[in-house]
């Protein structure tokens, strides 16, 4: 079996993987450069992981026994020791990582505790692995707001254990890396070593790997000439079952002096690198430029076993429409395996796209006059290639408002005329007047050149200023709400500005848990399944329908009677309005569940604290949360249990501050010093909403 390489600080181990559990194993495809090698996704489970930590108190230290790194039916008792030279012991902090591979570079670790995974972290690109080290596990055993199980220790030796260990539904196939942190009274930490060394990798029994790439062609376009740019056709096939194809389409754009070396990121060309005329750019330059902006490049969604693909987003040419690109794909199966497309010898073809004389497209701007409206000088005129209204929003979602960024001409005149001329057809595009904190009627048009005949559009009428954004609101669903399917959502959109709301558009994401940071998938509305995009993409960008009258918005989600229906899980929609100035709102986002509904006391939700705090000198514990509760709850003491050194300590009192969402504790005089490990657990608790949150508890050392 062949050495993988891993990343561990600054040096490299060679390591032997010898576990797999129904995913393939990392194979390096090193004939295809540096694009290949990124393609290819870490999916063997390693049996080591070296964690270089950093400078620690030398007098503490411990052992992780149990489990030893392999496969496992069950998730065995976590064990391990503990030792302090000073004799002073405080807790064991324990980490169940849950590996959760978000992307083919990128992956999320979601923490375990009190029968619930929570997200920790993040790892994205291709040396992800070596970011998981021991300086990273050191800075979450210091954080306050993660959740993981707190296990007391004390004297100088300490044997632990814990057993409440993921199972059922909770533990799947896949990766699990398990780590340790011992502390001491005065909250000094190190990281307890594994027996064997590095992090412990468990995982459960699977099926052998699937190390068989797909089988596909990429049928058209072939290298050649073309008037416009053709759509990109295939087909793949895969035993295993097919995923997705990545598009990759490389421009060329020759200017006077530079040559701009460009990549199709799905709405728009993004600028990759630009070089003198003179100077060579090699295939592989074009390879390692895919390799640095992989992340970024356009997806189809595959599924079943055989599928004919085709992408139809097509690029705008370069006006005035000469330009030379290059066209390749890469179809993955469900286990990750690759193949590339065309593949060897070539790996793309070139396109060309031939100088053509297009049309012209011409108008005015002009405001009220008498006895006749009269130009407005100077107004910058926009023409944006586009396709259609997504395109535009995914192209440039944060920085729309009145930018040039995808703009591929702009035209002043002193008396508001414009006219931009050779424009190609077999294109639509958007001419959009737009100075800041002004407006005009249309505040934009959408043109189609396809006749070969010239465009004389109607003047645009300047109508007011405006530069405030428009807001808008969720009604539903409701936030962190559940309901047990969900056919439409409703809202509300006003602009304060006077331009008026012009459109509402949503993106429905799929999450892990309620509240989570990063999303599993986005909403594919054009194909009516999740799809894994990186960024933001036409395809799931929605528009809703809004309403000028009532201010109101709706929204027709997946349903039984637009098959598929959206299934059971956890769900965020987000939404944002944009006015007749292109001043673009805020997002708002509601996180909801489709399931069973149940009673309010029996929904869990998890809870975070920003600033806890125990003080020895008033005998106080302060609980800063990170969601507004419920007042009369929060003010009970029946819903804290509190431990000082191990031993239960009788809660006195408990009072809530709800404007700054912090419990207050107080303690029997004298039953707490400056030193003293002290673990909080609440239960039950609600929100002001009426959800109740998870059972969670914090250890603090008192000061």
């Amino acid at each position: 079996m062949t050495n993988v390489p891993v990343l561990t600080g600054e040096e490299t181990m060679f390591i032997t993987p010898k576990i797999y559990c129904g995913q393939s194993f990392t194979r390096g495809w090193k004939k295809y450069g540096r694009l290949m090698a990124a393609l290819c996704i870490l999916t063997v489970i390693l049996t080591s992981l070296m964690c270089p930590a950093r400078a620690v108190t030398p007098t503490l230290s411990g052992v992780l026994n149990t489990p030893a790194n392999g496969e496992f039916k069950f998730f065995p008792t976590v064990s391990g020791t503990a030792h302090d030279s000073s004799g002073r012991l405080s807790s064991v902090k324990l980490f169940i990582f849950r590996r959760v591979e978000v992307s083919h570079l990128a992956f999320r670790l979601d923490t375990w505790n009190f029968g619930t995974w929570y997200t920790a972290a993040r790892f994205q690109g291709t040396d992800a692995l070596s970011q998981f080290n021991g300086d990273f596990i050191l800075k979450l055993a210091e954080s306050f707001s993660l959740r993981y199980p707190i296990l007391p220790v004390s004297g100088t030796d300490a044997n632990w254990s814990y057993k409440d260990v993921p199972t059922g539904k909770n533990f799947t196939k896949g990766i699990y890396y398990i780590a340790a942190v011992v502390f001491d009274r005065a909250g000094n930490a190190a990281l307890i070593t594994p027996k064997a060394g590095g992090i412990y990798v468990t995982g459960t029994v699977g099926t052998p790997p699937d190390v068989t790439p797909p089988t596909g062609t990429l049928i058209a376009p072939n290298s050649g000439s073309f008037s416009t740019f053709p759509a990109i056709t295939g087909n793949a096939a895969d035993a295993g079952g097919l995923d997705r194809v990545v598009i990759g389409i490389v421009r060329r754009k020759v200017g006077v002096t530079t040559t701009e070396i460009d990549y199709w990121n799905g709405a728009s060309f993004s600028t990759g690198a630009i070089i003198p005329n003179d100077t060579y750019f090699s295939p592989k330059d074009v390879v390692d430029l895919v390799n640095e902006h992989l992340s970024a490049l356009p997806e189809v969604p595959l599924t079943g076993t055989s599928e004919a693909w085709s992408y139809s987003i097509k690029p705008p040419a370069v006006p005035p429409g000469d330009g030379t690109y290059y066209v390749a794909a890469a179809v993955f199966d469900k286990s990750q395996n690759f193949a590339l497309l065309p593949g060897p010898p070539g790996y793309f073809h070139t396109v060309t796209i031939g100088a053509t004389t297009g049309v012209t497209i011409s108008g005015q701007v002009v405001q009220p006059g008498s006895p006749a409206p009269t130009g407005v000088g100077n107004m910058p005129v926009y023409l944006l290639p586009s396709f259609n209204l997504r395109s535009l929003l995914a192209g440039n979602l944060a920085g729309l408002s009145r930018t040039t960024t995808l703009a591929s001409s702009t035209t002043l005149h002193p008396l508001g005329y414009f006219s931009f001329p050779n424009v190609l057809g077999g294109n639509s595009y958007y001419v959009l007047p737009a100075a800041p904190g002004y407006y005009c009627v249309p505040s934009f048009a959408s043109v189609l050149v396809n006749n070969g005949k010239d465009v004389s559009l109607p003047p645009f009428m300047l109508a007011g200023q405006d530069s405030v954004p428009p807001a808008v609101t969720i009604k539903t669903p409701g936030a962190d709400s559940t309901q047990p399917s969900l056919t439409l959502a409703t809202g509300g959109a006003v602009d304060t500005g006077g331009s008026g709301v012009l459109k509402v558009f949503a993106i429905l994401y799929s999450l892990n848990s309620i509240g989570d940071t990063a999303a599993t998938g986005a909403w594919n509305w054009d194909t009516n399944t999740f799809s894994k995009v990186a960024g933001l993409n036409p395809a799931t960008i929605t528009i809703a329908n809004y309403n000028n009258t009532t201010k109101s918005w709706s929204l027709n989600l997946p349903s039984p009677t637009a098959p598929p229906a959206l299934p059971n899980g956890n769900y965020r929609l987000a939404v944002y309005a944009i006015d007749n100035a292109f001043n673009i709102s805020a997002p708002t986002s509601h996180d909801f569940t489709i399931g069973v509904v149940t009673t309010a006391t029996s929904v869990a939700r998890a809870i975070g604290l920003s600033k806890p705090d125990a003080q020895a000198q008033t005998g106080v514990i302060c609980l800063q949360f990170v969601k507004a509760l419920d007042a009369g709850e929060a003010g009970d003491t029946a819903h804290y249990e509190v431990t000082v050194n191990g031993q239960t300590v009788r809660v006195q009192s408990a009072s809530y501050n709800s404007q700054a969402q912090r419990v207050d504790i107080s303690l029997p005089d004298n039953s707490l010093h400056a030193g003293d490990t002290v673990t909080v657990r609440w239960i039950g608790l609600k929100t002001v909403a009426g959800v109740t949150t998870a059972n969670d508890q914090v250890t603090l050392t008192a000061h």
